[in-house]
């Protein structure tokens, strides 16, 4: 009994720290169903574990009636099994209506490939308590039968919790189309002209965010407003405060409407990169200077202002959690950031790794060090100039689940 009840409480522990106990709704249900699906398996498959060693040597009646016994237990144990992980499979997948997750997703396809394992195990399951055991029962089957389906039970089931331990590793699928339905900004516009005034450059970067964007330039008269006939359009790109990433440099082909285009990566961190479009043209080359900051996805932020106190930004987080995050004192000078993650019941969202930047108002990035405070807080000791930041964290949970989130503050003099 007190082995049975420290394994059952150990359970409950991992329940907590795993998916159900991340649940943006229902907590504490998502727990309890959890909880229960995994004292079933327990019951059944530790079960099938000690059934295979108490049925070695020679048959007797008394053994017939414990494995009897055990297929009546075994049955209801599957019964809850089914349930619970139906239940648990809905909440981290989503209803019929979502199904496609199964197979868009990584979570999906292994929760496919442990209902086929599962699948075979019921077959195995029915094959003892049909056949096997009635058999043994009435004298005219013998022992190694059921020994044999029970060796094969738990091969199955040992393939079926190594595949939930990579599920435990992959964020749910309904996390990962609730982060995918995060609305991104579609592109970013940027207008230039050279300094003798003799050309204009419109770019668009879709979608304009740090990462893969494709480029689309149009050059035109200054005075006229015109096409130019351009022979040659390219970009060199390079990131204020940031000279270790040098100066990348993309050549852009002619496309129509009298658009030059290009895609690639060159946008590879947060901050203000400047463009320089060389235009070549019949009178020779031009260049036209641009400047580029990558947008952000837009965030659900609450600002709090107290006097006297930091100001408080409480940023939304996909599933129901969210960040608190501050600069203290937030003046000029040496400044403290602090960044916590919260579940949705409130409880700290322990994390395993994280990072940060701050991009200063003169649109360089900075790495901010971070300092573990506890499982969910980080705070940088950093030095702040008046003006415009931009503090930006990236952070995974323990179960794999990665979080991004900003927030931007005018530190005052």
């Amino acid at each position: 009994v007190l082995v049975g009840a420290a394994a059952a409480a150990t359970m409950w522990l991992h329940t907590l720290a795993g998916h159900a106990g991340a649940a943006a709704s229902m907590r504490w249900f998502n727990v309890g169903v959890q909880w229960l699906h995994l004292l079933a398996v327990a019951v059944w498959i530790g079960g099938l574990l000690w059934l295979l060693l108490g049925i070695r040597g020679r048959e007797s009646a008394e053994r017939a009636v414990a494995i009897q016994r055990f297929s009546r237990l075994a049955g209801i144990a599957l019964a809850a099994v089914a349930v619970t992980g139906l239940l648990r499979a809905l909440n981290e997948v989503g209803g019929p209506a979502d199904w496609r997750r199964l197979i868009d997703t990584s979570f999906g396809i292994a929760m496919l490939i442990k209902v086929g394992l599962f699948a075979g195990l019921v077959a195995l399951g029915a094959r003892n308590r049909y056949v096997n055991v009635p058999g043994i029962a009435r004298g005219s089957r013998p022992m190694t039968s059921l020994r044999r389906t029970v060796g094969a039970e738990l091969l199955l089931a040992a393939g079926v919790l190594g595949v939930t331990g990579v599920l435990t590793q992959l964020p749910p699928a309904s996390s990962v189309a609730s982060a995918a339905r995060r609305p991104i900004p579609q592109q970013v516009v940027v207008r230039g002209n050279d300094f003798a005034t003799s050309l204009r450059v419109r770019l668009v970067v879709t979608p304009g965010t740090v990462g893969p964007n494709a480029f689309a330039a149009t050059v035109t008269d200054y005075d006229t407003g015109r096409p130019v006939d351009a022979s040659r359009v390219s970009m060199m790109f390079n990131l204020e405060g940031r000279p270790d990433l040098g100066s990348p440099t993309m050549e852009l082909s002619r496309a129509r409407g009298g658009l030059w285009a290009g895609r690639g990566t060159v946008i590879s961190m947060d901050g203000r990169w400047n463009i320089s479009v060389l235009v070549q043209g019949p009178a020779g080359s031009v260049e036209v200077p641009l400047a580029f900051t990558p947008r952000l996805p837009p965030e659900r932020i609450q600002v709090s202002r107290a006097p006297g106190q930091p100001t408080l930004y409480t940023i939304a987080l996909a599933g129901g959690g969210s960040l608190q995050a501050y600069v203290d004192p937030g003046r000029e000078g040496n400044n403290t950031v602090h960044f916590t993650f919260f579940q949705a019941s409130g409880n700290e969202q322990p994390i395993a790794s994280a990072s940060a930047t701050a991009v200063a108002p003169s649109g360089s990035p900075e790495e901010l060090p971070l300092i573990r405070f506890d499982a969910g807080h980080f705070v940088a000791n950093t030095k702040l100039v008046a003006g415009h930041w931009r503090f930006r964290i990236q952070a995974t949970t323990r179960n794999g689940t990665v979080y991004e989130a900003y927030f931007e503050q005018h530190i005052l003099r």
